[in-house]
């Protein structure tokens, strides 16, 4: 039964082939910049861009104020709640840096009834490293 089968192949020229291949190349890459393109507008139209550490209460409201064409009252307000979300972002911050800091001390101490001297040396020192490579960034 499979014998009797038989599948017919056509064959196409070395220019079809080309064309084919061309086609297909342009509809690939159409497709990628279309993604691209696509993510970069929802990217600036979705976000403000905050960020920066020394980006102050005043900064974000100046740019805020702009972009959004808000009128005095508006700009006022908005001016005090991000003051206030600062002043609270800072205690925050203050609290889990001391929280994160008595962590390590106790791990630290936990560490060196676990390792050797030499095991603590070693490790001591690399976490130390790693400590003030994060703090860093805080």
């Amino acid at each position: 039964m499979v014998e009797d089968q038989k599948i017919i192949v056509k064959q196409c020229s070395r220019k079809q082939v080309i064309i084919m291949v061309v086609c297909a190349a342009v509809i690939f890459l159409s497709g990628i910049a279309i993604g691209i393109g696509t993510t970069v507008l929802l990217a600036q139209n979705r976000f403000i861009k905050i960020a920066p550490s020394h980006m102050t209460a005043e900064s974000l409201t100046k740019k805020i104020s702009k972009k959004y064409d808000l009128n005095s009252q508006q700009t006022a307000q908005v001016q005090t709640l991000l003051s206030d979300m600062f002043a609270k972002g800072k205690l925050n911050r203050d609290e889990m840096d001391a929280r994160r800091d008595a962590d390590a001390e106790i791990m630290i101490a936990q560490m060196k009834l676990i390792l050797t001297d030499e095991q603590f040396a070693k490790w001591n020192e690399n976490f130390t490293k790693l400590r003030a490579k994060f703090k860093k960034f805080r």
